[in-house]
């Protein structure tokens, strides 16, 4: 990831035309060329893996349950999953804004299949 070592200056992040430049208090490699600014040319999704069910093994109602307590805002408010900019826990994500679990269906992840065309 880029972020720890450039900032979008101009366009959206992480899209085809955007211009970063490096942080001025970027570590190796990139102290060398603080201040420099480079354009996206291509920008490829990275998505994140899918939490996954058994449906063979699962009820489901038990299904139900399980997506309905991932996608509440009692999980996406939980600050030991989703952990806030400014706090000092740990957690498995971080969140700046609206993070949070949703269902997505198998075409989700067609863009990462589609690399491989």
């Amino acid at each position: 990831e880029i972020a720890p070592y450039a900032s979008c200056t101009e366009g959206e992040a992480n899209t085809t035309g955007s211009v970063y430049t490096i942080n001025s208090d970027a570590s190796a490699p990139f102290d060398t060329v603080t201040g420099k600014e480079f354009v996206v040319i291509q920008s490829t999704p990275v998505l994140n893996d899918p939490f996954a069910y058994n449906s063979d093994a699962l009820d489901p109602a038990d299904v139900k349950a399980i997506q309905d307590l991932f996608t509440s805002d009692e999980v996406a408010n939980n600050e030991v999953i989703f952990v806030p900019e400014d706090s000092e826990n740990v957690g498995m994500f971080e969140k700046s804004e609206n993070e949070r679990f949703v269902l997505v269906d198998d075409s989700w992840f067609d863009p990462i299949r589609d690399l491989s065309k």
